[in-house]
């Protein structure tokens, strides 16, 4: 799946888990962890950012439904050089501690022009 942002803008994806027959994913338990990267071989330390359903940037809408929002602050993507393209993945941790990648793809993060948030 292909994202697309401007650098240091905020941002929410609404997106939905499904399971491979197409019905949803019940997230209610557990928890989502949303992970860009430069390359996939970084670890996730070094991540440019990674985000969880546990108050950090995931806010699940509809578990049972598989719905849930990925937020990004400014900050997330403001030291970024534009335009770069992420590669991401979101991953579903059970509370039994088994783990599906939900999905993956790219993110172009473009460059901005203004840069002040300071307006006269």
């Amino acid at each position: 799946m292909k994202l697309r942002m401007y650098r240091g803008d905020s941002a929410i994806f609404n997106l939905e888990a499904k399971q491979f027959d197409g019905s949803p994913l019940d997230v209610s338990s557990g928890t989502l962890f949303f992970t860009a990267k430069t390359s996939s071989r970084q670890s996730d330390e070094d991540a440019v950012f990674q985000k969880d359903s546990h108050g950090n940037g995931i806010t699940i809408t509809n578990g049972a439904s598989g719905l849930f929002s990925v937020y990004l602050s400014p900050s997330d993507t403001s030291d970024i050089y534009a335009p770069s393209y992420l590669v991401w993945d979101i991953q579903f941790v059970t509370t039994g501690g088994n783990v599906f990648t939900l999905m993956d793809g790219t993110m172009l993060v473009r460059a901005d022009v203004t840069h002040s948030t300071a307006y006269l």
